[in-house]
């Protein structure tokens, strides 16, 4: 992580040569004393810009200071998307915060975008085991996502027991916006898919469907003698799942308390919910 000093900031004294590529720059008499050693520190970033003016990418250069000797840095020019500019004598210069410094900040982690997705209920790799409907056939599950105004083809989630018996033209996978209830995808019939395991790759009916974006349950509807399993996030308790309680919009559960349903509705009442560790893993392509 590039090390950060407060208040390094000074003018050009003595500019590179030549201006655009050269890699030395010489700072105001006494004022390298503000600017941190790379050689106890390591190398870190600073912007060049002109004098009286607000950095931007058309004034602005980033380098990385990777030397200094009093008063004199050594730079790599044209750090981090900017261009190598013109370096005048008085122009300014500072170690500043820049994206690579925030960026080497954040954990390593993957996005639904690094997978080719739009977005999940929770990363795949969080799966802690699998789970059935437990209020039995004809009741809506749902896990609460967010999706980001988006053309939504695909569906993706897993088996992980399979069901059997299952009600031919009565099982389904959908997504259901939660500001209105409206469902806004759903499959075909999941029957036969419901009743062997492993991973589900569904196209929605009628997709591409295009979505403004907003808070969804996606949502699966069983019905059958023995229901499926599927994977989930959490399996261990009910209110870490919805720590926030059972107040609607709940994160995860049984999303309305209508019962029977042999279809996703078109319109869904998500009333009466039923808080449960029921976070279905779904993602959205």
């Amino acid at each position: 992580m590039p090390y950060a000093q407060n208040l390094a900031v000074s003018t050009v004294a003595t500019a590179p040569s030549p201006a655009t590529s050269g890699t030395t720059v010489v700072l105001a008499t006494g004022q390298g004393a503000r600017f941190a050693d790379p050689a106890s520190k390591g190398s870190y970033p600073a912007t060049i810009w002109a004098v009286g003016a607000i950095p931007t990418p058309s004034n602005a250069e980033i380098v990385l200071v990777t030397a200094k000797s009093t008063d004199t840095l050594t730079i790599t020019r044209a750090q981090e998307g900017t261009s190598a500019r013109t370096v005048v004598v008085g122009d300014q210069i500072a170690a500043t915060v820049t994206a690579a410094v925030l960026n080497s900040y954040a954990p390593p982690c993957v996005t639904p975008a690094d997978l080719g997705l739009i977005a999940w209920t929770s990363d795949p790799i969080l799966h802690q085991g699998a789970n059935a409907p437990v209020n039995g056939a004809g009741s809506l599950y749902g896990t609460r996502m967010t999706l980001p105004a988006c053309s939504i083809s695909t569906l993706y989630y897993f088996v992980w027991v399979a069901g059997s018996g299952l009600t031919s033209g009565a099982n389904w996978v959908g997504l259901i916006d939660i500001a209105t209830g409206n469902r806004i995808a759903v499959t075909p019939d999941q029957s036969t898919l419901f009743a062997t395991g492993g991973l589900k790759t569904v196209s929605v009916t009628g997709g591409p469907i295009a979505y403004a974006g907003g808070d969804v349950y996606a949502t699966f509807l069983c019905n059958g003698s023995t229901l499926p399993c599927f994977a989930c996030a959490n399996t261990a308790d009910t209110y870490m799942t919805n720590i926030r309680g059972s107040g609607a919009p709940i994160r995860a559960g049984q999303i309305s308390s209508s019962t029977g349903l042999t279809t996703i509705p078109t319109t869904a009442t998500l009333s009466g919910q039923s808080v449960d560790n029921h976070s279905f893993i779904l993602a959205v392509a």
